[in-house]
């Protein structure tokens, strides 16, 4: 399934879902600091393909694509030019979501007891069990980038 290009290394780091990237202001640093640095986790970037074109090849309309990157299986899914990245296992029991349905509202349907979960937040939406990870993703002209915790 393409070629997986592991990107050089960027000041990114992820705090309660959101991205932080590059050198923050020292104005920003003062309020940031009383954040604990353990909620941070620095950001790994992959590449995935060589272009636009050839994603979309790769990567059918709402089918979930499993890749590794690293050593985690990630889950990809195509919805138009919308792209999401999650963990290719349901956080309830671990069943693989590459068999999940999606449903119109955004949401991957875990095959096993039909939790549900938001694609973009990885907010479980049916079901008790905690998120799903989700991952930044970007489509470029040079391909599909996902960051991944370290």
């Amino acid at each position: 399934m393409g070629d997986i290009h592991e990107m050089p290394m960027r000041k990114c780091f992820s705090h309660r879902g959101m991205i932080i990237r590059g050198i923050l202001p020292m104005k920003d640093r003062d309020r940031l600091s009383d954040l604990k640095k353990s909620n941070y986790k620095q950001m790994k970037e992959y590449r995935l393909g060589s272009s636009k074109q050839e994603i979309f090849e790769l990567l059918p309309e709402r089918k979930v694509k499993k890749v590794i990157l690293g050593e985690k299986p990630i889950g990809i899914l195509r919805m138009g030019e919308l792209f999401y990245a999650f963990d290719s296992q349901c956080p309830h029991r671990g069943a693989d979501l590459l068999q999940a349905n999606i449903n119109g509202l955004s949401e991957i349907i875990c095959p096993l007891h039909q939790y549900r979960f938001d694609l973009k937040t990885g907010q479980v939406r049916s079901g008790y069990c905690s998120d799903l990870p989700v991952y930044p993703v970007h489509l470029h002209e040079e391909g599909l980038t996902i960051q991944i915790p370290q």
